[in-house]
């Protein structure tokens, strides 16, 4: 076996693709093997002791025995020192006496569940809730699933501006739309006219408490949900711009498999963040073990190009108007911050001359002709306070705003949000409703 592996790494070794600084990467090798990689089989055909090892002739085709193959590059002895698709990498594995792999690695790892290749219409009026849901397998019933999620005639429109109700003569792209009924229907119907043409989803799916408006008939609860989610989370990805975003509301129940198949439709490389929503302020009595004060936002790009996204801003508040409050002769907002800091990983030590004659040295962010020039211009200053001088240099504002930060504690409450919806409809309507403050943040952002 040894003599077999010796013949492998040269065989591959002049393999640009399968090298990486210097050495043969055995993770590359296995990943290029699984996908059938038409470079990697030419490759192994041109050795006669691996076409006989690793191929089977079925009427004069050869197939490649992939599994086998894995296996055999899998063996421990075989590049022991090889490094993974990362350097010393850790994280979990599935071992037995062949094989010593990362789950990552492995294409056949994915997040299973009782009703994974079904659709889930998922209705929820009064009627629907006292049947028993249906699954379509996408599979068996294939005419009943393209029939659930073609497009659909939308009927009974009406239009309203300030002025109230209007007659609806035309529909126009550029209407803002509400549609009332049952999402799944209305997201693949939107799919004819808005596919790709999206910015921005937020939704806020229901959160599988079993307490609340969405009534399950199904022993498998959890499953049923990740159904009712993942065709959803499929439709939505296709109306995104390339440069789309989605947010995704939930609590703790069912966060961390949401997120799972979240990186499974979106891409875990395309996930940027969870925000952290303060959806109430004080109490927390009524809780029994934890006073769970958040919720959770997944946020996830449909393609991860940076190019295709700047710097997520978002406005600036009161607080940080507050801050930057001074404002020079061209209107531009900054503040005058300590010169001097310490912990700069590479400061520069400069020696400046005081108005009283005495000499300061200062661990610096800028140069000594840096310094002496912004000195002469009215960006840099010397002041006294107290007994001590300090360097100060303006720091401006940024025009294109601030960089938002992951936890939300200023975008409203559920209370908050209760009080506007009684505002508008003069009773409440959902438990759990989500204020204006903290839609207008995203939308912003």
């Amino acid at each position: 076996m040894q003599n077999l592996q010796k013949d492998l790494i040269e065989l591959l070794k002049n393999e640009e693709n399968l090298v990486v600084d210097g050495s043969l990467n055995k993770n590359k090798i296995i990943e290029l093997a699984l996908k059938v990689e038409p470079q990697l089989i030419r490759v192994l055909l041109s050795s006669d002791t691996f076409k006989k090892h690793f191929f089977q002739k079925v009427d004069e085709v050869l197939i490649f025995d992939k599994i086998k193959f894995q296996r055999f590059v899998n063996n421990k002895s075989f590049l022991p020192d090889s490094y993974t698709a990362f350097k010393n990498k850790i994280g979990l594995a599935i071992n037995d006496e062949t094989t010593d792999n990362y789950i990552n690695a492995s294409k056949d790892v994915v997040l299973a569940f009782p009703h994974k290749d079904c659709v889930l219409e998922g209705g929820q009026t009064k009627e629907d809730q006292k049947r028993n849901e249906v699954f379509w397998n996408e599979t068996l019933a294939p005419d009943s699933v393209d029939r659930l999620l073609s497009p659909k005639v939308l009927t009974n429109f009406k239009k309203y501006d300030k002025d109230g109700e209007k007659k609806v003569e035309q529909i126009s792209p550029d209407d803002n739309l509400i549609l009332k009924g049952n999402n799944l229907l209305a997201l693949a119907s939107l799919l004819k006219t808005h596919r790709g043409k999206i910015k921005l989803i937020y939704i806020d799916p229901p959160y599988n408490t079993e307490k609340g408006g969405f009534n399950y008939n199904d022993t498998f609860t959890h499953s049923t949900w990740l159904s009712f989610i993942k065709t959803r989370l499929k439709i939505s990805r296709e109306l995104l711009t390339e440069d789309g975003v989605i947010a995704i509301n939930s609590d703790e129940v069912e966060h961390s498999y949401l997120k799972i198949i979240c990186d499974e439709i979106y891409g875990r490389d395309n996930f940027k963040g969870d925000f952290i929503w303060k959806k109430r302020k004080g109490g927390g009595n009524d809780s029994y073990f934890l006073a769970l004060d958040h919720d959770y936002i997944l946020v996830y790009t449909k393609n991860g190009n940076k190019n295709l996204h700047n710097k997520w801003r978002v406005s600036y508040d009161e607080s940080y108007l507050k801050r930057y409050s001074q404002i020079d002769e061209f209107g531009e907002r900054y503040y005058w911050d300590t010169l001097s800091r310490d912990g700069l990983q590479n400061p520069i030590v400069v020696e400046l001359s005081m108005p009283d004659g005495t000499t300061k040295t200062i661990n610096s962010q800028k140069s000594i002709d840096t310094i002496t020039e912004e000195l002469e211009s009215g960006l840099v200053r010397i002041k006294k306070y107290r007994d001590d001088w300090s360097v100060q240099h303006r720091v401006y504002m940024p025009k294109e705003g601030k960089v938002a930060r992951s936890i939300l504690d200023k975008q409203g409450t559920n209370k908050s949000a209760n009080d506007q919806i009684k505002e508008l409809f003069g009773s409440s309507i959902f438990s759990y409703p989500k204020p204006e403050e903290l839609l207008y943040f995203l939308i912003d952002l």
